[in-house]
């Protein structure tokens, strides 16, 4: 029943109120929706899916509270000088200061920024692809966020800060290795 209703929300987005007839078309597992010119398919999956909750870390205890536009801002600009085959972009955790950095050994090429935050745990290094952070961070809904940390090879948590809603978004981004 819930892929029917996430079917019906999709069409409810994509075709526009009019007089036109929708023809429907069932076939097993799949439906095809045409609407004019346009045609949508969708098909129903069965199975077994893994229980996505056993991969969530639950003991990460090192948390970085942040403004999302804050932190996104300083990885966009220090990753420019990242590697681009590996676009590296290490974090580095101390109280309430959070130093981003990247490199490129090719081109002797580096940066650095430093960005206030509220952190006050033991400090930590961590580092991460800059493009699939600043992906991650700029998909928040809200101003302010937290990442939680266990160690620098386990998964970070990234967590919207929000009073007023009711959704519990969770996103979770495997970190790179670093060299030193």
């Amino acid at each position: 029943m819930p892929s029917l209703l996430k079917i019906a929300t999709i069409l409810k987005g994509s075709i526009k109120p009019s007089d036109e007839l929708i023809n429907i078309f069932i076939n097993g597992n799949s439906v095809r929706f045409e609407y004019g010119s346009e045609s949508i398919v969708a098909t129903l999956l069965e199975g077994n899916y893994p229980n996505y909750r056993s991969v969530i870390p639950q003991n990460n205890d090192k948390v970085l509270s942040i403004g999302k536009s804050e932190l996104n801002g300083a990885i966009k600009r220090v990753s420019v000088f990242a590697n681009q085959s590996s676009s590296l972009v290490k974090l580095e955790l101390s109280n309430d200061i959070i130093k981003l950095s990247a490199q490129d050994i090719d081109f002797s090429t580096a940066a650095d920024e430093t960005v206030a935050c509220e952190y006050s745990n033991k400090q930590i290094a961590i580092g991460f692809k800059g493009h699939l952070l600043t992906e991650l961070i700029s998909a928040i809904p809200t101003p302010n966020m937290q990442m939680s940390f266990s160690d620098p090879s386990r998964a970070t948590l990234i967590t919207p800060v929000d009073d007023k809603s009711g959704d519990q978004l969770t996103y979770l981004l495997m970190p790179m290795m670093l060299a030193d």
